[in-house]
């Protein structure tokens, strides 16, 4: 197919989408640059571009990318995850990582960067920062995969509340009878 032909930028994007998740990223991101020619400062766009920059190990290319955006959509919080993201592919410090997740966490409350954020905590050894993440994802979320997961980490460090522990044996339950993991 002669993807040059195809005026519609959301089907180029949704095709570039088709491409990544069966990790053709260069597929992908060809498709992705011929959207942007048609619909330059696209953040959406951008946003793509620099995630598969990252995944295809070209961290300078991202950065540019990452700058764009983020003059783009000076006040979009995922600019937070790209960083974070180009600062995992680049393996800087756990300090920055996790200042980076902490920003975020002020702008935005989600489970996933919670999570990640409990789990940098893990691996810097602060118990006590990650045990207080982790109950604090229990609290806001009270169900889902991250909750799970974030039970799971408290547990390395200190046992579960009977409340949780009691909501962390009905997932458990609750998997085990759909075959869901």
């Amino acid at each position: 197919i002669d993807w040059r032909r195809v005026k519609s930028v959301l089907m180029l994007c949704t095709i570039s989408d088709v491409y990544k998740m069966v990790r053709r990223y260069e597929d992908s991101k060809a498709l992705l640059l011929l959207a942007y020619e048609k619909r330059p400062g696209s953040r959406m766009i951008i946003y793509a571009l620099t995630e598969l920059c990252i995944k295809l190990g070209d961290v300078v290319q991202a950065w540019e990318y990452y700058k764009e955006f983020c003059q783009t959509a000076p006040e979009d919080n995922r600019k937070y995850i790209l960083l974070y993201k180009i600062y995992v592919a680049q393996d800087v410090s756990l300090e920055e990582q996790i200042k980076v997740l902490e920003t975020l966490k002020e702008k935005e409350y989600t489970e996933r960067w919670a999570y990640e954020l409990a789990y940098l905590y893990h691996r810097m050894g602060l118990g006590e920062k990650c045990v207080e993440e982790c109950d604090e994802i229990i609290l806001w979320f009270g169900e889902g995969r991250f909750v799970r997961k974030a039970m799971e980490l408290k547990m390395l460090h200190k046992p579960l509340t009977a409340k949780q522990q009691a909501l962390y044996n009905g997932e458990r339950q609750l998997e085990a009878e759909t075959g869901e993991t």
